[in-house]
This record gives C-alpha cells, structure tokens and sequence, in this order.
C-alpha cells in the first residue's frame, strides 16, 4: 500500500510540472523492502541566449558567450564562447596636415589624409603638390612702380608672361602654331607670340610629308633643346593680329617657359606670320626670348607596348590592364560621351584606355583606395595602365615574369563535381589543361592586355607533372601545355630563386595586393590586414585532389581552395625575350 502511495504521488508531480520524466519502479524483490522509484529526466533545450556581450569595435574583436539552458527545469546545458570579426573603418572626409602654402615662385604642398571617425587611425595619406602662384604685379599710384601683391617684389616689370612648352621626345609631332599664345598688357594692348624649338641655333623641325606638322627624328636623341619665344605688339594703323590692340613698348617684359627666366635677345626683324605677311615692327617692339628644356629623350613607349625594364633590373612594364578608379567627375563627363569601342573591349581618349564596368564587389563593404564604397551594379571607369612585373629570373635574355598585384579574379573550373572523360581518359575538375582558368587567361587576358602588341611573349612549356606539386601522386596532372600566359606551380612560389621563402608558412615574399579594378569585378581581399591594404588570395596551377587546388594566402601562407570560387585573384606569370 505504501509503495502505491509514492507511485502516485510521482506520477501526480509530472501531471503538474510538465517535466518528461521516466519512472522506474524498482523490484522490492522477495523481502518487500520499500524503495523508492528512480526518476529519469529528459532536458529540453531553449533557444540559446547570449552572456557577457562585448561589442565589436574597428580595432578589437567582439565577443559573447551562447548558452543554453533547460526549459524545465533551467538547468544550463551548454556554454559556447563566440568571437565577432572587428568592424570595417569608417573614412572621414580628408584633412589636410602639414601643408606649406604656394609662394610666387616656389610650388607648395600638403598631406591629404583620411582618418577613421571611430578609432581614428590613419587609412590614407597622399601628398599633394600645389603650383607656384606666379607673380601679380599691380601699380602702386604713388610711385608708379609696379608691386607683387603676393611677396611685394619691386623690379620694375611691366607685366610677365608664362608659356608652358611640354619637353620634347623623338618623335613627337611639332608645328609652331600649336604655341601660339596671345596677352594683354597693362593698358589693354593686345600681345602675341609664338614658340620655335631649336638645337643650338638650328631649328630641327623636320617635314616629313609636306604638310604643317614635322616631328624630332631619331638623330637629335640626347642632344640639348634650346628654343625661342617670339613676343611683340602693334597698334591700329599695322597688320592686327587677334583683335583690336594700342602699341606698347616691351622692354619690361619677362618671360617665363615652364616656370624659369629666358633670356631676352633683343629684336628680330622675320616674324612666322599666319597670313604670310611680314610686318616691319619697330626695333623696340618685336623681342626673341631664348629657353632651354633639356634634352631631347627617347621615343615615349605608349600603353606598355614595349617592355620597359627598370635600372635596377627587378621589374619590367609590359601589356596593359585596368587598373585604377577614375573619381575626377570632369573626366567621367567626357568619358560617358564616348560610343566608340575599341577592339580590345576597351575606350580611347587623349591617347589613354579607360575600361568601363559594372561593379560586383565579392562583398558590400570592399573600397577603393580612396575610402569610396564600392556600389554592386554601379557602372565605374577605370583608367588602363601598364602592367608592373616582377622579374623572377632572367637568362640569354629571357625574362621569367609575374604580376606584381592581383589584377583580376577567376574561378579555377566552374564546377566541383563535373568530371569528363576525353581521350579515353577521366578528366578531373581540378584538371589544369582543360580548366577555365587556364582557357581565360590565354584567350580572353591575352588578347585584351597584349592587344597592342604581344610580339615579345614566348609560348612556353608549362609542366603539369605530379612534379609541381610535390605529392609524387600524378592522379591529378595533367599533359603538359602550350602558353602563352600560364600561373606558377606551387613549388615555384617556394623557389628562393624566384625571391620567395623556401617554406610554406607566412612570409612576406608572397604576399600581393588587389588592384581597384579587381576588387570591383569580384577579387576577395582582406579588409582587416594590419601589415597591407587590400591584401588578397591568389591561385596556382598546382591541383590538390580532384575538386581542389592550392593557392596562396592573404599572408604568404598557403592552403587549399575548392576550384569553384570566383573570388580567388589571379597573378599571371609570362616568359618573354628582349
């Protein structure tokens, strides 16, 4: 009777508390000793809730601890400690520093800096350089002296003139009407002249076809350019050149070619005329002002069609690619007024390409190197600039290359799972023969950066083996290729030949950053790198198992990535002969 009591009353505790407890009676056996029942309790978990919060700041991680507790009988069950990433930099607006103000005729400059509004950090800090203001000469009613209002320099000038003459290479194209230039004088007389370029004493302007327009032949390479300003003036009753003028004597006139003194001549009688008259000018109103702009330099190389090496022989320009975001509103304005393409996909303008692009950054907090957020289906410009190679190695004068930066970003293959057979044989998606990586960058980069000229490329024989991987499984190799473009191995990042750490761990050798252009079309980076802005991963051609393949880690480090991710930067290599 006893033992019926106790069983009602634990039954009667379930029916009121609700706990899912088992019961157990337990066999008093043969003695009827009067045990009680064991009681097993089931817990029933609740919806973790969070302990100890600590929020995240830009500087420090976040952290909290996830519990769970028992909704019957409030037990805790389990305790998780949960870490939060550090939040992005918020860019304030740029603040000056340490600026030093133009004077008349010294240039200034100043730190332009952007800080974080929440820690304060420095994120950004570029120098600018400010003109010289140039003299601004008034009348004093007093003395009658002519006074700089900016330094209050007295020399008796009646006014000065600044011509801005670009310097000269072999082969630019020069006719003396594209430095025309005309001023006023003081009392509102009109002033002209024009610019002659000269070696020595000889002007070298060559005619090449009968036509206005000469150029600088190979043979001035290196010598010295002298040249003259022609300056004068003329009243009503002679020709006019522009407008309406009064004659003004020119003996107080200095002149000034790209910020420096010339040296005054004196009068010439023979003027280069637009109607092919020649006005017979007073001898005090016609003046020669002599220049020197140094010498002439070699033929310009545009666009990186002709690799440049650098004097110390590390890297090398050659090709060209987008690269840099274009924020001046002015030169967006021309821009989008362009509807002619090139063939090359990309927009010629003043002699420049300009690649224009809709924007997919990997993720919605990613910035140009100005703090600018970029904006997911925003249509930006970048402008094309040659491309900057490291020189890994050179021998009989090839040149073994790799990007400097991580230009653009690309999967391996587009699938994890699509194995082909070809050729009677299995065909894994980590395959590098026949990957999608391999096919865009020998077609697709090929053709856009070397478009104006890929003559000095060599096709090499890329080695597929197991070899560069170091497994000793050839599993995944494949046949060796024919490239043009082509990614390192593996071991080639390890190579201390090439100027990397012989070991897989971190290491600053390997270490490369994102371009504003890659960002923009979907390149992963890091945006909490302490040691490098805009750090990102970049792949090899090495495969790992059949769905994977190494690559390298925002910190020179290396792991291994699923062939499928299109965030993965690209960092091509080439060979070529010079």
């Amino acid at each position: 009777m006893k033992k019926n009591k106790i069983l009602a009353f634990v039954f009667l505790t379930l029916f009121l508390f609700g706990c899912k407890r088992s019961v157990t009676p337990v066999d008093n056996g043969e003695n009827g000793n009067n045990n009680p029942p064991i009681v097993e309790h089931t817990h029933v978990a609740g919806e973790p809730v969070k302990e100890n919060y600590i929020n995240p700041s830009c500087t420090s991680y976040g952290e909290y601890d996830s519990v769970t507790y028992c909704l019957e009988c409030g037990k805790e069950m389990s305790r998780e400690h949960v870490h939060l990433d550090p939040l992005p930099h918020t860019p304030g607006e740029a603040v000056k520093e340490n600026e030093q103000a133009a004077t008349c005729l010294e240039g200034g400059h100043y730190d332009s800096v952007v800080y974080c509004t929440q820690c304060h950090q420095e994120l950004s800090r570029e120098t600018i350089n400010v003109d010289a203001t140039g003299h601004n000469y008034e009348k004093d009613p007093d003395t009658l002296e002519y006074v700089c209002t900016g330094c209050g320099d007295k020399n008796g000038r009646d006014y000065e003139l600044y011509v801005d003459i670009p310097q000269i290479h072999v082969g630019d194209l020069y006719e003396p009407r594209n430095y025309e230039f005309s001023f006023k004088n003081d009392d509102n007389s009109l002033g002209f002249g024009y610019v002659v370029y000269q070696v020595g004493y000889k002007i070298i302007a060559k005619n090449n076809d009968s036509t206005p327009d000469y150029y600088f032949p190979e043979e001035f390479e290196g010598q010295n350019i002298t040249g003259v300003v022609y300056v004068g003036v003329y009243d009503e009753t002679n020709i006019k050149y522009v407008g309406e003028s009064t004659l003004t004597n020119l003996d107080n006139v200095d002149v000034y070619v790209n910020k420096t003194l010339t040296t005054k001549q004196g009068y010439v009688g023979h003027t280069y005329w637009q109607n092919t008259i020649e006005p017979n000018f007073p001898t005090n109103k016609f003046y020669v002002y002599e220049f020197d702009l140094g010498k002439v330099l070699p033929a310009i190389k545009y666009h990186g069609e002709t690799p440049v090496l650098s004097d110390d022989e590390k890297t090398l320009t050659y090709g060209l690619y987008p690269r840099s975001y274009v924020y001046d509103e002015t030169l967006i304005t021309e821009l989008n007024s362009l509807s002619e393409v090139e063939e090359n996909g990309w927009y010629l303008y003043n002699n420049e390409y300009y690649a224009k692009v809709v924007a997919n950054p990997n993720k919605t907090n990613y910035t140009f190197n100005n703090g600018t957020t970029i904006e997911k289906d925003k249509t930006y410009w970048f402008k094309c600039e040659p491309i900057v190679w490291n020189v890994l190695s050179s021998k009989d004068g090839e040149y073994y290359l790799l990007s400097k930066d991580l230009i653009d970003s690309h999967n391996y293959f587009e699938s994890i799972e699509n194995e082909r057979t070809i050729d009677g044989k299995t065909i894994y998606p980590s395959n590098y023969e026949h990957s999608d990586l391999r096919a865009w960058l020998n077609n697709e980069f090929y053709n856009k950066a070397f478009s104006l000229d890929s003559s000095y490329i060599n096709t090499t024989t890329v080695d597929n083996s197991d070899a560069v991987t170091g497994s000793g499984d050839d599993t995944y190799a494949s046949n060796n290729t024919e490239d043009k473009v082509f990614l390192p191995s593996y071991l080639d990042y390890l190579n201390p030949d090439y100027g990397f750490s012989s070991t897989n761990e971190p290491s600053e050798t390997r270490i490369s950053v994102t371009t504003e252009y890659a960002r923009a079309v979907g390149a992963g980076y890091d945006i909490f790198a302490s040691n490098l802005l805009y750090v990102g991963n970049y792949w090899t051609r090495s495969p790992f198992m059949k769905f994977a393949a190494y690559y390298f880690l925002k910190d020179g480090g290396y792991d291994v990535s699923n062939i499928n991710w299109s965030d993965r930067c690209v960092r091509p290599a080439i060979k070529i002969s010079l």
